[in-house]
């Protein structure tokens, strides 16, 4: 990793979609009133949720009863004009991050309503919880003032922008970097990733091949980071609960990382992941799928099974990821 110099990157890729989000929210505000059980406002109005807590808090302080009082929300929105501003400003936040060194700086959206990742046979549905998710107001607007700029490309039906990122990084190798807020993206390999945070930072990673994967604690946040094919094993042990999978029953991160960490190839990834996918399940496992489908699947099944959930497509002549390619090497 050492001799992987940033400054010779040429390519930078990123995902456009969580731009058009963050300038959208960025471009209202929610502000808060209580109402009593008459509907007559009896609060001011609160700046935010904070705020309104602190308000019913100080009324309960002084002994007053406030189950009267129903919260109401009062989101002031900015123009488009502003919402399209706040996106660009945001652009060339990206644009600083990726560095002046960086010649092709290419973003990608993903069309409005293609789910082609709605995979079926698993327990639990994959991304339910992004059906029916709330949009900012000028959200169309600016996915389609997005979509006009010469450097942000739509990607093909039943590709997701995510998958094109990781897809066109790998194939420009040192000279590529994927630039994202997405923890998915770190199962890139052989390129580098930088895994943005809210606050802006992160740093730019290089991702070998295998990859590497380390314990994150924070207080009572505990997860596993890394990147590679060690982060992908992580997600298909530990599972994603923001993408609505679960990965292998009362097998959280501290194990996860405990199990991958030191694995010197990816064939021993994927041997130690199916050792205990067994230990767990036995011969074979029998569940009802979230599409009502009565399943059942050997280990190496489930294994392959949430590997599949968190994997990204690496082009049109990708067949997908086959464990049994990797037990078997030699």
């Amino acid at each position: 990793m050492k001799d992987k110099d940033y400054n010779k990157v040429r390519f930078c890729y990123f995902d456009a979609d969580p731009i058009v989000y963050r300038a959208g929210f960025g471009s209202q505000k929610t502000k808060y009133i209580f109402r009593d059980n008459e509907g007559s406002v009896a609060s001011p109005t609160l700046g935010s949720a904070r705020e309104a807590t602190v308000w019913l808090e100080d009324l309960e302080e002084f002994g007053q009863d406030t189950s009267c009082y129903k919260r109401e929300p009062i989101i002031e929105y900015l123009s488009e004009a502003k919402a399209i501003a706040k996106f660009d400003s945001i652009i060339e936040e990206y644009r600083k991050k990726a560095g002046n060194h960086i010649t092709h700086f290419v973003g990608f959206l993903t069309p409005s309503g293609d789910k082609h990742k709605c995979i079926l046979g698993t327990e639990d549905q994959y991304q339910l919880q992004r059906t029916g998710t709330e949009k900012p107001k000028h959200h169309k607007a600016l996915k389609s003032y997005a979509a006009s700029l010469s450097f942000i490309k739509m990607s093909p039906l039943g590709y997701e922008a995510d998958e094109l990122l990781i897809y066109n990084a790998e194939r420009k190798g040192d000279k590529g970097v994927v630039m994202s807020i997405d923890k998915d993206m770190n199962i890139a390999q052989n390129t580098w990733v930088i895994h943005l945070q809210k606050d802006g930072s992160g740093d730019p990673v290089w991702n070998t091949e295998l990859g590497h994967l380390d314990l994150y604690r924070k207080g009572t946040d505990v997860k596993g980071t890394g990147g590679g094919f060690k982060f992908l094993a992580y997600q298909a042990l530990a599972g994603d609960r923001s993408d609505h999978y679960f990965g292998l029953k009362n097998f959280g991160p501290v194990k996860a990382v405990e199990l991958i960490h030191g694995c010197e190839s990816q064939k021993e990834v994927v041997q130690k992941c199916l050792e205990v996918y067994t230990e767990v399940y036995g011969e074979s496992h029998s569940y009802t799928s979230w599409d009502g489908q009565e399943i059942t699947k050997t280990p190496l099944e489930m294994l392959q099974m949430h590997f599949e959930m968190p994997y990204m497509s690496k082009g049109p002549n990708d067949t997908g990821i086959n464990l049994e390619n990797y037990l078997n090497e030699v």
